[in-house]
């Protein structure tokens, strides 16, 4: 998986940078459920490594969007792009 980052505005508005802080507010949320998703499913990941000696891709699948959607928010919280967090997923 690649995260791309795009070059930075050459200026930004302060209005616009104040009203992402009221726009972060749900993608913080969403974070906190994510990472708590994410949490569970790796030591399901890890016991399935263990019992059965192989990975599965349905977990790692399981993981994918909360990784990705993790790093757009921490992209568009620390001003690298204008995008909500996710366009694409």
């Amino acid at each position: 998986m690649r995260v791309l980052i795009p070059p930075p505005p050459a200026s930004l508005d302060r209005v616009t940078t104040a009203f992402r802080f009221f726009l972060l507010i749900p993608v913080w949320i969403l974070q906190y459920v994510f990472s708590i998703w994410i949490q569970v499913v790796s030591i399901a990941f890890w016991f399935v490594a263990v019992f059965t000696g192989k990975t599965s891709a349905s977990l790692i699948d399981a993981v994918r969007f909360p990784m990705a959607y993790t790093a757009r928010s921490y992209a568009y919280m620390f001003l690298l792009t204008d995008g909500w967090p996710p366009l694409d997923a």
